[in-house]
């Protein structure tokens, strides 16, 4: 066996040198325009009707960041520039100017961005817009799973989008649910009534959560105006047909005199003659502060219905709006004919 190289004969490798690249000049960059001023939402999606484009139906033409929600020429929806209330239908206040001047009538009452709801991988709802100004009423109509008491739920504050901006009154309704629900009259199917108290006595617990001035002298005078005489109100609500039971629920939503106004199916257990009394029921306390500025959202199946009491209706389809009219220029029959073609 050879014996091994002394480490003094070890060849030791090379050093290996790399030249350096000289560094590269870049062109000096062109000057970048300012970006245009123009709000993106400018044109209405989710409305196939060409020849009308309506007024409770904004634009989506990107899903806008909760951070920084979109703006409408007619209703800017920033936070730092909302109203502490609804403005008067003549939008005589409300809101200081942008600084482009343009002239802003009236804060919307509800405003919903971009709306997004699912339930696993079942998407309910998929980016509806909408906003209904101050004594405006809007009437959704719909199959069955389309969306609609999800939508209205989500207004309600009883759910929340898995994406999308809320604003009641110019509150934003997702992160502060509990400002946004002291303008809000609720009519669901639930009555949100205890059977075991009576009619009185339920509007008097309303009226305390509420902070109603005068509580008695409002029960009466709603008590008045659904049709509930003194002795029915001293009943216990679990006596109650359903049609009284809806009409004791209309009054517990109007207690506050609310901003807005939601309904779910409001002709539920009524009568021929209280439905045909519904938009008395819904505005007949004019005579109350705001009253006349109260913004409705209603969602029914009754098409008749829709079109008598709503001034604009949408077609709910689909997850997004498939048809809007204002109910002025059309007929129950040209809003059948729109449904069996949306659905």
């Amino acid at each position: 066996m050879s014996a091994p190289r002394p480490a003094a004969h070890r060849a030791v490798p090379a050093t290996v040198s790399r030249a350096v690249p000289a560094p590269v000049s870049m062109p000096a960059p062109e000057a970048v325009s300012a970006p245009d001023p123009t709000p993106i939402m400018d044109r209405a999606v989710h409305a196939t009707s060409k020849r009308w484009r309506p007024s409770f139906l904004g634009a989506r033409a990107s899903r806008p960041s909760p951070r920084a929600p979109a703006t409408n020429e007619r209703g800017p929806a920033a936070a730092s520039e909302a109203r502490e209330s609804c403005p008067s239908p003549d939008g005589s206040a409300g809101v200081r100017p942008p600084e482009d001047t343009r002239t802003v009538l009236a804060v919307p009452s509800v405003e919903a961005w971009d709306i997004y709801k699912g339930f696993g991988h079942r998407a309910v709802l998929r980016g509806v817009d909408l906003y209904v100004l101050p004594g405006r009423t809007l009437a959704i109509v719909g199959p069955n799973g389309t969306g609609k008491t999800t939508l209205l739920r989500i207004l309600a504050t009883l759910a929340r989008p898995t994406s999308g901006i809320v604003r009641l009154c110019g509150s934003d309704a997702v992160r502060d649910p509990m400002a946004a629900r002291r303008r809000l009259g609720v009519v669901f199917g639930a009555t949100f009534l205890y059977d075991e108290l009576t009619g009185r006595e339920n509007l008097r617990h309303y009226a305390r959560l509420y902070g109603v001035s005068d509580a008695g002298g409002r029960i009466a005078e709603l008590a008045a105006l659904v049709g509930l005489p003194g002795s029915r109100l001293d009943e216990r609500v679990g006596a109650y047909s359903r049609g009284m039971a809806q009409r004791l629920s209309i009054a517990r939503a109007l207690l506050h005199r609310p901003d807005v106004l939601l309904l779910d199916e409001p002709d539920a257990g009524l009568d021929p003659a209280a439905t045909h009394d519904l938009p008395r029921l819904l505005r007949g306390d004019t005579a109350t502060v705001g009253a006349a500025g109260r913004a409705i959202i209603l969602v029914t199946h009754d098409l008749d219905l829709a079109v008598a009491l709503a001034d604009d209706v949408a077609i709910l389809a689909g997850g997004r709006f498939a048809y809007t009219a204002p109910t002025a220029a059309i007929t129950p029959a040209d809003l059948r004919r729109a449904y069996d073609e949306a659905t």
